[in-house]
């Protein structure tokens, strides 16, 4: 409860998309640092960020990034080569 609180307080955001966001960021740097991992499912990608399937990475990449998943991989490799 405690953490929860200091989360919603600080991030005013809820535990749950807290942690989603995380993994969506983790799986962006990782698409981004990675060839091999581009290369990978949305199916393993999912579950390598921890997501139950790959429906709750599309989910998650609608709600935190308004597109979806292929589409947030590549915009996120274009500002990653151009920055």
């Amino acid at each position: 409860r405690v953490i929860s609180i200091a989360i919603k307080h600080m991030e005013n955001s809820s535990v749950k998309d807290y942690i989603n966001k995380k993994r969506m960021e983790y799986l962006i740097h990782s698409y981004q640092s990675s060839e091999k991992v581009r290369n990978y499912s949305f199916d393993y990608l999912a579950e390598m960020a921890g997501f139950g399937s790959r429906q709750t990475l599309y989910s998650c990449s609608q709600k935190f990034y308004q597109c979806s998943p292929k589409d947030l991989f590549e915009k996120s490799l274009i500002q990653h080569h151009n920055a």
